[in-house]
């Protein structure tokens, strides 16, 4: 037990340290306040594992209760309401569909040189990055807007470093599909609602950004099918259109799968038909890596058909380019 508190604390400063470190105030104190708090620690290990991490205790906390301004004030916290806290957090999972992710998925897919893409994807959550052509894009201040938007489509702004790389504004995606373990139905509040608690303490500008792709995905018919990926994903590729080229993308899902089930994912992405985008935490697929390449630590990384294009940030706020074509 001691080992598992102990492993419990690391977590938590890692996550202090590198994902919420100037980027949201209150979770870089929530986490501190629970590596200082026996109370909080042993509240949280009586978790599964996978219901441990930092973004679903807190957004649970913050669903219930409201953000804790103080350590003592978290502790009465889950003393006054853990029932109700626990109750979240073993019926909640952090779905964060971050749409501003599709700033790297749009550069990726624009190095395709294919006429028709059939898109796919695994982890999709409410849809919201299975639209990446109906969003406008500002690449550190230089606008794009594919063809498929319009001047009211949302615009994700993205800070970006590095070479540019070719825009392709003409995509064309023919067909898109979902898998998720649990779909979130866009027209049900409480789902929506669920969706925004993700949404970091502060965060304002990423709030609106969510709400109003929530708005464009809301005009399409997205079929999102529920269930393990490994048992939809191959039935998906048989029913996309025979004459466009599949891409299988996913963002921030890994990590909440087991080891075994990562395994065959990827031994699967190298045997099948398929293009392969992903965008996960670099340490996913170490080796992928080129030794060359840095790659901060609590970054993504963007990479196609196994090639490293670039590092990204955890909610797609900036993009680092390392490719010069594919």
């Amino acid at each position: 037990m001691e080992d598992d508190i102990e492993k419990l604390k690391k977590r938590y400063l890692n996550f202090a340290k590198y994902e919420a470190k100037g980027r949201c105030q209150a979770y870089f104190d929530l986490a501190r306040w629970v590596t200082e708090s026996d109370i909080l620690l042993q509240f949280i290990s009586n978790f599964h594992d996978n219901k441990r991490q930092p973004n679903l205790i807190f957004a649970a906390v913050r669903k219930v209760y409201g953000v804790p301004n103080s350590l003592h004030e978290f502790e009465r916290i889950i003393h006054e309401n853990r029932e109700a806290i626990t109750q979240v957090v073993n019926t909640k999972i952090t779905q964060t569909n971050e749409p501003a992710r599709c700033g790297a998925l749009f550069l990726a897919l624009s190095q395709m040189k294919q006429e028709k893409i059939a898109l796919i994807e695994v982890g999709a959550s409410a849809g919201l990055c299975m639209i990446p052509d109906y969003y406008q894009y500002s690449f550190d201040g230089t606008k794009i807007v594919p063809n498929s938007a319009s001047g009211q489509s949302p615009l994700i702004t993205c800070g970006f470093d590095g070479p540019m790389p070719e825009i392709n504004k003409n995509l064309n995606i023919v067909w898109r599909k979902g898998i998720d373990l649990n779909p979130i139905d866009l027209s049900d509040k409480e789902s929506c609602d669920w969706l925004e608690t993700l949404v970091w303490p502060g965060q304002t500008d990423r709030l609106h950004r969510l709400q109003t792709a929530i708005a464009e995905a809301r005009q399409h018919r997205l079929e999102i099918t529920g269930g393990n990926l490994l048992d939809h994903l191959e039935a998906s590729i048989s029913a996309a259109p025979k004459e466009a080229d599949i891409v299988i993308y996913h963002s921030a899902v890994m990590n909440y799968m087991p080891p075994k089930e990562v395994k065959r994912f990827r031994a699967l992405m190298n045997d099948l038909p398929v293009n392969w985008i992903l965008q996960e935490h670099s340490l996913i697929f170490p080796d992928l890596l080129d030794p060359a390449l840095e790659v901060p630590r609590g970054r993504f990384v963007l990479s196609y058909n196994n090639n490293i294009l670039a590092h990204t940030h955890p909610h797609g706020e900036d993009i680092v380019w390392f490719a010069k074509g594919v």
